[in-house]
């Protein structure tokens, strides 16, 4: 059994976890899903995930003190979601790619699909009609806390986010971390533009040399029949 001491401690804990979440609650700033027996905490909406990014970027890094740790940090600047889009590194190259290559038009009024965007999307499998019928908005910048550069957040990144993850073009890690698949490049293939290779290239296979020694090319053919004659 645990000690008293011990488990009156984390009963402790968690009544402190219990009374923050309800006040988070409270707040609008967190809202609960139950499925079955199980109640899932999540944040309210893109809003609030705007307000958490913006206080990530002045908030002082934290001390990197195990290997452990630096990889995490490096894979959460590399790609990650934003509430529900992508951000990182790859989020960045996303959004260049997506204004460079003209799916999207600025305008007084916020981004415009154009006729290109269109066509995107539907090479992706997304339908752009529910995108455009969304209440939120179809594309705003927003800056990102580890490349101090905006990326893309809005119903159109929320969609080609969600579907990179069907494709297995990108998968889900711990937390709000996301892994690229290794043959092809997330940001080359959802945005947009012309697919590139992988920068990876195979690495020739190493020379067969043949040995002189008599002793050692005689050592395999000992073995072979060692074991026939058993």
């Amino acid at each position: 059994m645990l000690d008293r001491r011990v488990l009156g401690r984390r009963v402790l804990a968690w009544t402190g976890v219990t009374a923050h979440l309800h006040r988070l609650i409270d707040g609008g700033l967190v809202r609960v899903r139950v499925q079955g027996r199980h109640r899932y905490h999540e944040i309210a909406g893109p809003e609030v995930a705007a307000v958490l990014e913006a206080m990530a970027r002045i908030a002082p890094p934290a001390p990197v003190r195990s290997l452990r740790q630096d990889r995490a940090n490096r894979a959460i600047a590399e790609a990650r979601t934003c509430y529900d889009h992508l951000a990182g590194r790859l989020g960045v190259e996303l959004a260049d790619r997506i204004l460079g290559n003209g799916l999207l038009n600025v305008a007084a009024t916020g981004h415009v699909l154009t006729d290109t965007g269109r066509a995107k999307l539907a090479e992706l499998g997304i339908d752009p009609g529910p995108v455009l019928r969304s209440r939120r908005a179809l594309a705003r910048p927003c800056l990102d806390w580890t490349q101090r550069r905006p990326h893309l957040a809005g119903a159109m990144p929320a969609a080609i986010t969600a579907r990179l993850i069907d494709l297995r073009l990108l998968t889900r890690t711990s937390g709000r971390g996301l892994r690229p698949a290794r043959t092809t490049r997330p940001g080359s293939t959802a945005g947009c533009g012309h697919n590139e290779p992988s920068r990876r290239t195979p690495r020739p296979p190493p020379e067969r040399r043949l040995s002189h020694d008599s002793t050692s090319a005689a050592a395999p053919t000992h073995n072979v029949m060692a074991r026939t004659n058993r």
